[in-house]
Formats: structure tokens, C-alpha cells, sequence
């Protein structure tokens, strides 16, 4: 049986799939994954913070940098499907976001704070919607195919597992 919160484009499939897996309801997974986040980067120094696994490829505060950037962007599209003001939302280029972020010149600490402070936002953000609500669908970055504002809190949480899956086996 199709679940409403899988509405999204193809691409986020993979990322709402990993989510689905963990079997919660979204605001315990967000707060469980955030958790894990934390802990994950409790391993990592400043030093290694700075580094990345291969050349060409983000450093540790860059990534986490991308993961902060990636929740707001999602959970500006959650809010605006919600109040039916985001049919045809613009894209972002994440590559160009990781540039001009500054990551590098700030500390792993206070990455980590802003990471929680936006799970926290977003937690509640997600809290305040109505089943309805949940059920809104909108488009961005020119999919064809629509994304519902549950699937987006589904997104969030499964591109975090993703990128917890990357810095377990190609930076610690």
C-alpha cells in the first residue's frame, strides 16, 4: 500500500527509504537521528574536522555544513507546501552552497551546537502541522513529480543516515 509521505521525486526514494527503516514516527526520528549525529561526531577533533577523505571532496565541517544547509532548505519547502504557497519552488546548488559557507573557519563545536539548535527548529516546525498539512504536496528544482511535506521531514532525517553512513566508512 502507497504512503502519502513517499510522495517525492525518485531521487529522495532513497533517503525517505532509509528513514521508513528506522521505524518511528518522524519527530522521534529526527530527534533519534540528530542524536546519533551528535554522538558520531563526539569522535572527532578539530583536526580531523578539517580534513577530507580524498582530495576534491568535503572536509568533515563542509559535510556537516551541507546537512545543517540541506534541513533549512527542506524545511523552508515543508513550510511553504504547508500553507499552500509552494507549488514551484527553486532548486539550489548544493556544490555552490558547500563554497560559500565558511565552514572551514568555524569550530567543530559550534557546527555541532547549530546542527541541534536547527533540529530543534525543525522538530517543532514539523509539530505544528496538521495531518492535513502533513498530506500537502508542492514541487521544487523542477521535478515533475510533486513532494509532500512529510516526505520532506522523511528527506531530512534519511539524507542525515546517509551522510552518517559516509563519515563511518570514509572519514573515521
Amino acid at each position: 500500500m502507497a504512503r502519502n509521505e513517499t510522495t517525492a521525486p525518485d531521487y529522495y526514494q532513497r533517503y525517505i527509504k532509509m528513514a521508513l527503516d528506522q521505524g518511528m514516527s518522524l519527530e522521534e526520528l529526527l530527534s533519534d537521528v540528530e542524536r546519533r549525529w551528535q554522538q558520531l561526531f563526539a569522535k572527532v577533533d578539530d583536526e580531523k574536522a578539517d580534513k577530507a577523505y580524498e582530495e576534491g571532496k568535503w572536509m568533515l565541517k563542509e559535510l556537516l555544513q551541507h546537512v545543517i544547509d540541506v534541513e533549512r532548505v527542506m524545511c523552508y519547502r515543508a513550510m511553504m507546501f504547508a500553507r499552500g504557497s509552494g507549488d514551484r519552488l527553486a532548486g539550489f546548488d548544493h556544490d555552490a552552497f558547500a563554497k560559500e559557507a565558511n565552514a572551514n573557519n568555524r569550530t567543530l563545536l559550534n557546527l555541532l551546537e547549530e546542527s541541534a539548535v536547527v533540529r530543534s527548529a525543525s522538530i517543532h516546525l514539523f509539530k505544528s502541522f496538521s495531518p492535513e498539512m502533513m498530506k500537502c504536496t508542492g514541487h521544487f528544482s523542477n521535478n515533475d513529480d510533486p513532494a509532500s511535506t512529510e516526505a520532506l521531514g522523511l528527506i531530512i532525517a534519511g539524507h542525515q543516515l546517509h551522510h552518517m553512513e559516509i563519515v563511518k566508512a570514509r572519514y573515521l
